[in-house]
């Protein structure tokens, strides 16, 4: 029982530890620098009039605060770890120029270029416009704004769960355990909430599609491969200790009502 006790909570503390630095691990940048990658981000009038459901969510971010803090002259943005990687290849784009491709990858608080010498999530948006696709970085307003407070909410759950001994608390870690699935049900569902939703106004016309979530795709002359990048892989690793922090937890109690129960039983045979 002992054992189960100090078990639970070292997986519970590994979970803990990764979930912090996949959500919330800070980004550094200048003041200058990170005016510059909000201006990157934001959505011109030609996209943000949207009179529907997404225009709401839109207008209801703006009212979230960015969770940042400035300290001087640096700005510490809580970006955390890229979860996916898209990348595109076309011809038009050699290797000898894009090594690795038109490279992104996304976050928790949405996709940022990948590339070493040139803006590819700009360049991804240039070509998204083309085909009246609107830009990546106009999805999932809401989640983007609320995933590093999001963090905290887990955070919280999470010490509780590793303090208190004697109750399991099992509902408590629901929402950190299938946190990387429901992730790539959002992003499917923005995915092809984009594919389906191309303004009448586009260059090229192309049919309604779903975009690959996940291997390796054609659009036009266009090769699509994504794939989950690393922390995604972490948070399915913190899926899998909170699921074992729960069952060593669950036989802890067990045991200790076990061993309660077998005390008031030898103190009735001693009275």
């Amino acid at each position: 029982m002992k054992r189960s006790v100090w078990l639970f909570r070292l997986y519970a503390v590994l979970a803990l530890l990764i979930l912090t630095v996949t959500m919330v691990w800070p980004h550094i940048f200048t003041v200058e620098e990170y005016e510059e990658k909000i201006a990157e981000g934001m959505i011109t009038n030609i996209y943000g009039m949207r009179k529907d459901i997404v225009g709401k969510m839109r207008r209801w971010a703006k009212l979230i605060p960015d969770a940042t803090i400035t300290i001087g002259n640096r700005v510490f943005s809580f970006d955390g770890l890229p979860i996916w990687r898209v990348v595109l290849d076309a011809p038009q784009y050699p290797r000898t120029s894009f090594p690795e491709g038109i490279a992104v990858n996304v976050y928790f608080t949405g996709p940022k270029n990948a590339c070493k010498n040139t803006e590819c999530l700009h360049e991804i948006d240039t070509l998204n416009h083309w085909v009246g696709m609107e830009p990546t970085t106009s999805v999932a307003p809401i989640e983007k704004k609320i995933a590093p407070f999001s963090y905290i909410i887990f955070a919280v759950m999470l010490v509780v769960f590793i303090i208190t001994s004697k109750r399991v608390h099992g509902w408590l870690l629901i929402l950190p355990i299938m946190l990387p699935f429901l992730y790539a049900l959002d992003y499917s569902f923005w995915n092809h909430w984009l594919g389906f939703n191309l303004h009448e106004w586009a260059s090229f016309k192309i049919r309604p599609f779903t975009p690959m979530v996940f291997g390796i795709g054609k659009v036009a002359q266009f090769t699509v491969r994504m794939h989950p990048n690393v922390g995604f892989f972490l948070l399915l690793v913190s899926s899998a200790l909170l699921f074992l922090a729960y069952m060593s937890k669950k036989k802890a109690v067990q045991g200790s009502d076990l061993e309660i129960l077998l005390e008031i039983k030898r103190s009735g045979k001693q009275g």
